[in-house]
């Protein structure tokens, strides 16, 4: 049978160092053959506006830099609208049609996967690998799944999916908090120099280009 590959959706709004480190670790977890980054054009469960398309790329970019094996598609950024993962899962699939397909997702949007777009039809075109984060450790995580998933088609099934990885406790909206306050917080708060680097020069976050 074929590795699994792995993909990794979001806003990145910013990228912050788990948004590096976490997808690599889940690779090497599950025996990935690659990891694939993929940024959102507009997610269905935010409201805010997000920094632009080219911004967020570029910030990944800068993030990945010394990653050689990290692989960033845009096509929810070429097809635009809003970023239904479903329809994502089906072009890959289209591409892929005989390799196993994992998308990373962090305990909080497993919590809630219920609210996303089609979540059945994802469910029936991959296998979640599940990132635990506080509160919730990789046990609290598995025993709360199982609970949500009493009576369901697939009871038993989501805490299989949680892997064994380090606490991921950063927020982006923290971490634009901290951008809008001083550079020494933003780098306390996760993001990596090369990523200032390209907010302070592109003026994002209400940060000065000068």
């Amino acid at each position: 049978m074929a590795l699994p590959l792995l993909l990794y959706g979001g806003t990145f709004d910013p990228p912050h160092a788990a948004h590096g480190c976490l997808p690599q670790l889940a690779a090497k977890a599950i025996g990935a053959s690659r990891v694939i980054w993929i940024p959102a054009a507009q997610n269905p469960l935010r409201t805010e506006e997000s920094a632009p398309a080219a911004d967020r790329v570029a910030m990944l970019e800068a993030l990945l830099r010394e990653s050689t094996e990290a692989e960033i598609d845009q096509r929810e950024l070429r097809r635009g609208g809003t970023s239904y993962f479903v329809d994502t899962l089906r072009s890959f699939r289209e591409e892929f049609p005989e390799t196993p397909i994992r998308f990373l997702i962090g305990a909080d949007q497993a919590l809630q996967f219920r609210r996303w777009h089609d979540w059945e039809g994802i469910l029936d075109l991959a296998q979640p690998a599940i990132a635990p984060r506080p509160p919730h450790d990789r046990s609290a995580l598995e025993a709360v799944l199982e609970q949500l998933d009493q009576g369901q088609p697939r009871a038993g099934w989501w805490r299989h999916c949680v892997l064994d990885l380090p606490l991921d406790d950063v927020s982006a909206t923290r971490l634009r908090e901290a951008l809008s306050t001083s550079d020494q917080l933003a780098l306390d708060a996760g993001i990596p120099e090369s990523v200032l680097t390209v907010i302070q020069e592109r003026g994002l976050y209400g940060r000065s280009n000068a």
